[in-house]
């Protein structure tokens, strides 16, 4: 009897073990993951205001152990994007550990470093010129090393695509290019062919 009761005991306490152990994630068997965690992060405005903030967002992106992408949008920087505010933004994304990807805003190419305001209307003038906002997105290209403004990760099956607002003239905030990239997909090997991608311009309607 005594025998039995304490094997009955060890059996207890064995189970206890193994469920305390599984609460904590500690089974001894590897998680596994059927998901992508894809966090945006979005209008920083760097340096801008409210910079502590700022640092602990990504002080807690560093401590969350899942995440497999990082997509920052734009406004990245806080005013007409000139070299100092997209030296400062460089800065402060190399504090962040995880994969990023990055899409830019008005605020990243579409005004002049000055951010000159129109007395009459009372908004920042955007810029007139198409070299100078070319230039503007040659910096933006630059500062993530990143070889065009539209670009794709691949997460598993699923492509990613990153698109940043590039129009030369336009007077909207927001305005894609009459530019698309073109890739095939090769269905056999369930791969995206990088070496078939083009550029190519879209017919207007």
């Amino acid at each position: 009897m005594k025998r039995l009761n304490l094997m009955f005991r060890l059996c207890v306490l064995w189970s206890v073990f193994i469920l305390a152990g599984c609460v904590n994630g500690q089974s001894g068997i590897p998680p596994t993951r059927d998901y992508y965690h894809i966090v945006v992060f979005s209008d920083v405005h760097l340096p801008g205001s409210n910079l502590p903030q700022k640092e602990k967002a990504v002080a807690t992106l560093n401590s969350w152990p899942d995440i497999d992408l990082v997509a920052v949008t734009g406004d990245i920087v806080a005013t007409g994007g000139d070299k100092s505010e997209y030296a400062y933004a460089r800065a402060f994304f190399e504090k962040l550990n995880k994969p990023t990807a990055f899409v830019g805003g008005n605020h990243d190419y579409i005004y002049p470093d000055s951010y000159p305001i129109n007395k009459e209307t009372g908004h920042h003038v955007k810029e007139g010129s198409p070299d100078a906002r070319r230039l503007k997105l040659e910096r933006f290209k630059q500062a993530w090393a990143i070889e065009e403004v539209f670009y794709s990760k691949q997460a598993g099956k699923y492509l990613l695509v990153f698109l940043t607002a590039d129009h030369l003239s336009s007077n909207n905030y927001s305005e894609m290019s009459d530019r698309l990239v073109v890739r095939t997909y090769d269905h056999k090997n369930g791969v995206w062919m990088n070496d078939l991608e083009r550029v190519i311009l879209s017919p207007r309607s």
